[in-house]
């Protein structure tokens, strides 16, 4: 089993960062004291098809679309939230947690509730999702592309004439444009780059067959023989 959480992405902000990770540790911290729980209490956050229930929750920018759960109802992502963080509370007043993640988890039903009063709908969010989380920079985004792909006039007329306004994004493919060699894309084609995870890959295909357990560490990179940590997202710090 292989659990991988994301928290290094630059537009994430820290609040974000922290908020992710810590309620990883907490689904987690669920999961391992199941017993202190009633057996069919999570028939309402079980989805019978996960897969198929995260892809349809991925494309949907309204929070409004819903998939089946073990109990037969249908329910949308927020509300498969909202009882996680319940979940996560009442396990904060059954055992000891670590602070930062008692704080996680009344923070966590704080950004549902934050959610409900937001229209997503219309890229209307509640100021505390976007003056702390950036929630809206990628649904702007998408909302613009959706805009730009039905044929609007005015969106069209913006992204044409945007390289008259400022020579970056598509101004400096208009304004200054650097030719490519002909080499220089075969050496591409033939000699890619690695990636992330080409070279995630490689060290875990390496290291399958060892017996000894080892213990890697990857909030740390190394440039030239110097070893740097990443910020630590548990230490974001509320102003």
């Amino acid at each position: 089993l292989r659990l991988e959480t994301r928290y290094a992405d630059s537009p994430i902000s820290l609040a974000s960062r922290r908020h992710a990770l810590a309620t990883t540790s907490l689904i987690l911290r669920i999961i391992e004291h199941e017993n202190l729980f009633n057996e069919n209490e999570f028939d309402n956050l079980l989805l019978d098809d996960p897969v198929t229930a995260t892809h349809r929750f991925m494309r949907d920018l309204t929070l409004r679309k819903t998939a089946e759960v073990r109990s037969g109802d249908r329910l949308t992502m927020l509300d498969i939230q909202e009882q996680l963080a319940e979940k996560a509370l009442q396990l904060c007043e059954r055992i000891n947690l670590p602070e930062d993640e008692v704080d996680a988890a009344h923070t966590w039903v704080t950004i549902n509730d934050a959610f409900r009063r937001s229209n997503p709908a219309m890229a209307e969010y509640d100021s505390y999702l976007l003056r702390d989380y950036g929630v809206a920079t990628k649904h702007y985004w998408l909302n613009r592309i959706d805009t730009f792909s039905k044929g609007d006039a005015e969106s069209k007329t913006r992204s044409m004439q945007w390289d008259r306004v400022l020579p970056i994004g598509n101004g400096i493919a208009m304004m200054n444009k650097a030719k490519i060699t002909d080499t220089a894309v075969q050496e591409l084609q033939l000699s890619p780059p690695p990636t992330r995870a080409a070279i995630r890959q490689k060290f875990i295909l390496e290291n399958h067959s060892n017996l000894d357990t080892r213990v890697v560490n990857w909030s740390t990179s190394m440039v030239n023989g110097i070893q740097s940590t990443f910020s630590d997202p548990y230490g974001y710090i509320d102003e």
